[in-house]
């Protein structure tokens, strides 16, 4: 079979007999030299022309100013593209940056906006990310929002500009209040301090200045202004009078309507319901006075069972 191109050349040098059908066998006629090397000749300036492919070339290294590969120009101003199914090596390096294979795994079949096992993060459309476990952070979290759904552990001091707490609070240490600070409870009527359970939990708009501490004091006041009330149900039926005073357990507990009574002690005026103008002093001090209309009672009594 005559070699008419150099991917038909032999390696085996006894083999090559001819070049496109110019003989170079042994007892050739000596015109045969010169036109085989000029066969030769052509058959090298087709492959340098790219009229002739190589079979398998293997190059040491290659610098490719011009042409193409499978219609991609190189050395062009257009980009070049290489197809193909496998480009195969042990690194890509472009300018510094060297990307070994570890590099491209971390890359490979990754989700856009999801946390994957040893895989580099991508936002979604939405800048969105779901899937972290746990986050370490060196510096700063700044965020317009933070919402979390379990629990939040803060081992050094926080520094809230404001906080709204929906649930309950548990608070295992000292609670302290910075100098200037204000306690501030809120309810519908104007400048109302509650401290307690159901305490003061039903002042309405128009129900002003009031001051209930201890469980379910106060519960009952509505519109009722001007009243202090502390201690365990201290004066819990009062709802519309005002400028009463109740200190102690169970102290003025039964008053409904009466006004500007007070009671100092447990179970002080803890029967009457709507006297007024009365001072009872002492424990069971005046608990026995019960007016069931509105009076004005103007009376005093100081002491442990005074006035029954």
């Amino acid at each position: 079979m005559a070699k008419t191109k150099i991917s038909q050349y032999d390696a085996t040098a006894a083999n090559n007999t001819d070049i496109d059908s110019i003989s170079i066998a042994e007892g050739m006629a000596p015109s045969n030299v010169n036109n085989a090397i000029r066969e030769l000749m052509a058959h090298l300036k087709d492959m340098d022309a790219g009229t002739q492919a190589l079979t398998s070339p293997q190059l040491s290294s290659v610098d490719i100013n011009g042409g193409s590969i499978d219609g991609a120009v190189i050395g062009a101003n257009s980009a070049a593209a290489i197809t193909g199914t496998t480009i195969t090596g042990t690194s890509l390096v472009i300018g510094s940056a060297n990307i070994n294979e570890n590099d491209f795994e971390s890359i490979d079949g990754i989700t856009a906006g999801t946390v994957a096992a040893s895989k580099a993060v991508i936002v979604d459309a939405n800048k969105d990310v779901t899937g972290f476990r746990n986050v370490t952070l060196t510096g700063e979290l700044d965020a317009a929002t933070l919402d979390v759904s379990g629990d939040i552990d803060v081992d050094g001091t926080s520094n809230l500009d404001a906080i709204d707490v929906d649930g309950a609070a548990n608070f295992a240490a000292d609670v302290t209040f910075a100098d200037g600070a204000d306690i501030i409870t809120a309810s519908a009527g104007t400048s109302n301090f509650r401290a307690g359970v159901n305490a003061g939990n039903s002042i309405a708009s128009g129900g002003n200045y009031n001051t209930v501490v201890g469980d379910e004091a106060g519960t009952a006041i509505t519109t009722g202004d001007n009243n202090t009330l502390i201690g365990y149900v201290a004066g819990d039926a009062i709802s519309t009078s005002s400028a009463n005073t109740a200190v102690g357990s169970f102290a003025m507990t039964s008053m409904t309507d009466g006004s500007d009574n007070v009671a100092v002690g447990t179970s002080a005026l803890d029967v009457d319901t709507k006297g007024s103008y009365s001072v009872a002093v002492g424990r069971n001090a005046l608990g026995s006075q019960n007016f069931t209309s509105a009076t004005d009672t103007y009376n005093t009594a100081v002491g442990h069972n005074a006035g029954l």
